[in-house]
């Protein structure tokens, strides 16, 4: 009877203990918080440093101006890597929606300031500021803030249809949409214009508005669908994305237009040379650099790397 006793009220006190320690563990009550709020894991910081979202302004239905500050540094560091992280739902985290991070690059304590575009119109965000010293260190997040976009407006750099909208026809209804989300990197910069193992192009592309499905069709047919490493048009081919499985690689005049209305007014979308699916000479197609000052394109060689944006039409 007596070690029964005892055997319960040591269970008692066992259980008790766990209860206060999970109680007052505090990632697990980060974790019970979180499952409440999209089931994010809201990462609190290790190291020191402060950063705070100050407001987001200027809304409209895709574009926003996100305004922070980065307090303080971590110890040791004269300089971090600030950005901004979002979703949809509380608590957005890198950890969680990697591409929905965008990093300003390395700036010492101060204001921070950015305009984004990629919003979908009559949407609410939820958006923090975040600071890290390098890829691996512990992430530093500031308090965060809620907005609501503006009703669909057909504006450039708005997500609609799949992608980032960046051209828009007569009839106001229909356009182009790109997909910043998957370029690709690899080999220096991206893939090959040029499947494996094929000789130069020797067929000719369409460069005007309207033709780059058509042409993504006609080099694919040329290049086969089961190369080593998938090629600039195929990467475009295969893509299935946000509901949709109809995307392509750009015609150069398509090109032209993603460079003029999402990178020529700065909109917080990162720069690359991109592929078109337009031919030149035999061995040569045309490329786009969207951070180069000027607007003319460059033959590049089909064997070369750069990057891909793929698009499809609406």
């Amino acid at each position: 009877m007596k070690k029964a006793f005892l055997l319960i009220s040591y269970t008692v006190l066992f259980t008790s203990a766990m209860i206060l320690l999970i109680s007052c563990g505090k990632g697990t009550s980060d974790t019970l918080d979180n499952m409440n709020n999209g089931g994010h894991i809201n990462i609190e910081p290790t190291n020191k440093g402060a950063v705070t979202t100050t407001s987001v302004d200027s809304v409209t239905s895709g574009h926003a101006v996100i305004k922070g500050e980065l307090v303080s540094l971590p110890e040791l560091q004269t300089a971090v890597h600030v950005g901004f992280v979002w979703d949809t739902k509380s608590h957005a985290n890198i950890a969680d929606y990697p591409n929905q991070y965008f990093t300003l690059g390395k700036q010492s304590a101060g204001k921070i300031r950015f305009k984004r575009a990629g919003f979908a119109g009559g949407t609410t965000y939820y958006i923090r500021v975040v600071a890290r010293a390098a890829d691996f260190d512990p992430v530093i997040y500031g308090k965060e803030l809620s907005f609501t976009t503006k009703p669909s407006s057909m504006e450039y750099g708005e997500s609609i249809n799949g992608g980032i909208l960046f051209y828009v026809d007569g009839s106001g209804k229909h356009g182009l949409v790109a997909d910043l989300d998957a370029l690709v990197y690899n080999f220096g910069g991206g893939p090959k214009w040029i499947g494996d193992n094929n000789s130069g192009a020797l067929f000719t592309t369409g460069k005007a508005i309207g033709t780059g499905n058509a042409n993504t069709n006609k080099i694919v047919s040329q290049y086969g669908t089961s190369p080593i490493i998938a090629y600039a048009a195929l990467t475009c081919y295969n893509l299935d994305k946000n509901g949709y499985s109809d995307w392509y690689l750009p015609s150069i005049d398509e090109l032209s237009q993603l460079k003029k209305n999402l990178y020529d007014t700065p909109l917080g979308l990162a720069p690359g040379h991109f592929w078109s699916s337009t031919t030149t000479l035999a061995g040569y197609a045309w490329c786009l650099g969207t951070d180069a000052v000027s607007d003319a394109p460059d033959q590049f060689l089909i064997s070369s790397y750069a990057t891909v944006c793929a698009v499809r039409s609406f």
